[in-house]
């Protein structure tokens, strides 16, 4: 979605995490200054109405702006959602409970601007009819989640020298016991997939947001060797057509969006 306002320079570069507590700090004197104006017309607003005027202007900002959809949504309810903690007796822990679960499932994609994405097992069906029947070939997962893919495609194919990266923690953790338990040869490291040289690999699938897909695709073209293959679920690159695209049918509608170098 095109911004109807135009940015600070260097915007798109922020993470989207950093451009909504931008907006929100911004939309605070905004807010202040709408209910001053009732006030002074005596109609004073009361302590609901000032957390929903925050969220309305902050998530109208955010829309404007051209955040993803839900951040509008988080954005809208953020105020009212804590007030309504913090009047129902809900205790503070609790809350810093959350916030710490939430940083070790969504905290790697502050910097890169990736949420967590889980592949579904016809990502995965779809995603092994595409690799090449050539023993010890080389996958990455950039950005394994909790590791379904790796586990799927070593799994099906005990052949392939199966990698993934994942830079949040939780996640990580998760993916890197799944594969022990199931004794998968794939392996999976705690790292950012920028760090890695994808000219190491055949095939690389990534599943990110898309926010990062044009330095993604850089990279590809950077590094990706002639006779490799780039695949991404569900996201384009901006104003790259992919060379094949493949409907998985599953239940958000993926697809599979294939480039070959």
């Amino acid at each position: 979605m095109r911004a109807s306002i135009k940015p600070l320079p260097g915007w798109a570069s922020w993470p989207v995490s950093v451009q909504a507590l931008a907006i929100q700090l911004l939309s605070a004197p905004l807010s202040i200054a709408l209910c001053l104006v009732l006030a002074a017309e005596g109609n004073a607003p009361g302590i609901w109405v000032l957390a929903w005027g925050q969220g309305a202007v902050a998530g109208g900002l955010s829309l404007s702006l051209g955040l993803p959809w839900w951040w509008w949504l988080i954005q809208l309810g953020f105020w009212p959602l804590l007030l309504a903690g913090l009047l129902g007796g809900f205790s503070p822990m609790l809350a810093a409970g959350v916030f710490l679960l939430l940083l070790l499932v969504y905290g790697g994609g502050v910097a890169s601007r990736v949420p967590l994405f889980l592949s579904s097992r016809k990502d995965c069906t779809a995603l092994l009819t595409l690799l090449p029947q050539r023993p010890g070939l080389r996958v990455l997962d950039a950005g394994a989640g909790v590791g379904s893919v790796l586990a799927a495609l070593s799994h099906a194919r005990p052949d392939l020298d199966c990698h993934g990266v994942e830079r949040a923690w939780l996640p990580w953790l998760c993916a890197r016991l799944r594969l022990t338990l199931a004794r998968s040869g794939a392996r999976v490291a705690r790292q950012n997939l920028y760090t890695l040289n994808w000219g190491d690999f055949d095939v690389v699938y990534a599943y990110l947001s898309p926010a990062p897909m044009a330095d993604v695709w850089r990279k590809v073209c950077a590094e990706m060797r002639p006779g490799s293959i780039f695949i991404s679920n569900s996201f384009a690159v901006p104003g790259v057509e992919p060379d094949q695209v493949i409907d998985t049918h599953d239940w958000h509608g993926s697809r599979l969006l294939i480039w070959y170098r």
